[in-house]
C-alpha cells in the first residue's frame, strides 16, 4: 500500500515537472502560420493552448465600391492578440528544485529526481 501511494505521488511530481518544463520552454512561434500571421484559435497547437492566458479578437471591416459596376465589396480583417504565460516562474522553480539556484528549498531537494518524460524508475536514474 505504501508503494502504491509512493508511485501515485511520483506520477504527480513527474506531471508537475513536465508541466513546468513545458511552460518554461514551449516554442511560442508555433502560433504563427507560414506567412507570419497568428493562426485562428482552432489551429493553435495543443501544447500552446495550455500556456495561453488570454487573447483578444479585433475585426476590422472595410468596404470598397467597384467604379464600373458599383458593386460593394466587404472585407473583414481579423486580428488576434495572444498573451502567453512567460514561463519565467516555472523555470525558476525547476532551477531551485535541481539546486541550480541558492535557497533553502533548493538545498532540501537537490537529490530529488526530476524526470521529464519517460518513466521514473529510481533504479535507472
Amino acid at each position: 500500500m505504501q508503494r502504491e501511494a509512493a508511485d501515485a505521488n511520483q506520477v504527480t511530481v513527474n506531471r508537475l515537472a513536465q508541466n513546468f518544463d513545458h511552460a518554461a520552454h514551449a516554442d511560442r512561434t508555433q502560433i504563427f502560420d507560414s506567412k507570419g500571421r497568428v493562426k485562428p484559435p482552432n489551429k493553435w497547437p495543443a501544447e500552446l493552448r495550455s500556456i495561453i492566458t488570454g487573447f483578444d479578437v479585433e475585426e476590422e471591416e472595410t468596404h470598397t465600391i467597384d467604379p464600373q459596376t458599383q458593386d460593394i465589396s466587404k472585407v473583414v480583417t481579423v486580428k488576434y492578440k495572444v498573451r502567453f504565460r512567460q514561463g519565467t516562474e516555472e523555470a525558476k522553480i525547476l532551477a531551485k528544485w535541481r539546486g541550480m539556484i541558492d535557497g533553502e528549498s533548493a538545498k532540501a531537494n537537490t537529490h530529488a529526481p526530476l524526470v521529464i518524460g519517460g518513466e521514473a524508475d529510481p533504479a535507472k536514474l
